[in-house]
């Protein structure tokens, strides 16, 4: 299942250079981020999911990408799967999405 999450995140496609983006929704496989820069297909990518003063740390691979907004204010969508190696952390994600999930469709 996917939860909407709503979550700020701090995008890295190397240690010097981020840029912000927010995670629309999230499952145990990968998550879906709206960003104001294009990532393609196949970029490698890790992030710091941000939750009041915590940071939680995820890695993955866009496989999918999606222009989406206006000329004037381009955002773009891309899907990210996770590497495999993070699932207690992605399951925490998926708790605190869960609550914010509820709440939002409350």
């Amino acid at each position: 299942y996917r939860a909407l999450a709503y979550l700020p995140v701090i995008v890295y496609t190397d240690p010097a250079k981020h840029h912000y983006a927010v995670i629309k929704d999230i499952s145990e496989t990968g998550l879906l981020i709206a960003t104001s820069v294009l990532f393609p297909a196949g970029t490698v990518i890790s992030m710091d999911v941000i939750l009041g003063n915590q940071k939680t740390p995820l890695a993955g691979t866009v496989v999918r990408d999606f222009v989406h907004g206006s000329e004037d204010y381009p955002e773009y969508l891309l899907g990210i799967h996770f590497d495999g190696t993070q699932k207690e952390k992605i399951s925490y994600l998926l708790g605190i999405s869960d609550k914010i999930g509820t709440f939002i469709l409350e």
